[in-house]
């Protein structure tokens, strides 16, 4: 149970009101680790568990910066994978387009020179039913 900042001040008179606060949320931080499930002992010393972790070889958890940096480095990888897929693609379609428009051209050249030579052909039919000679 935690106790108020009145009951705290009462039981200790020459008390601030910041260090009851102090106190009072010590109280409600223990009261919520009791209820996580946290075990919690006064006068543990973080760096001294630190130290014994070191010792000991545990590894240590990562830093939320350490954390992003593999995720971003991760995402960075998978991208430039993504990236060199694209290009290989692009390459290819670029092949297959020049392809295309060197045929096309080439059909282009041939339908021309069927045109003309179309034309020739009516132009002489015409002007040999006209009774005019083509020379």
């Amino acid at each position: 149970m935690i106790k108020t900042l009145r009951e705290i001040l009462e039981a200790n008179p020459n008390m601030t009101y910041n260090e009851a606060s102090k106190i009072q949320k010590d109280m409600r931080v223990a009261l919520e680790d009791k209820a996580a499930g946290f075990k919690t002992s006064t006068g543990v010393c973080i760096i001294a568990a630190l130290k014994k972790d070191l010792q000991q070889n545990r590894p240590l958890t990562d830093t939320m910066d350490e954390i992003a940096y593999h995720e971003l480095k991760n995402e960075n990888r998978r991208l430039k994978n993504r990236v060199k897929e694209l290009e290989n693609s692009l390459s290819i379609s670029l092949e297959t387009n020049d392809q295309y428009q060197r045929n096309n051209k080439k059909l282009v050249a041939n339908i021309d020179s069927l045109r003309d030579q179309l034309q020739v052909k009516i132009l002489k039919e015409t002007t040999n039913q006209k009774g005019e000679t083509w020379t």
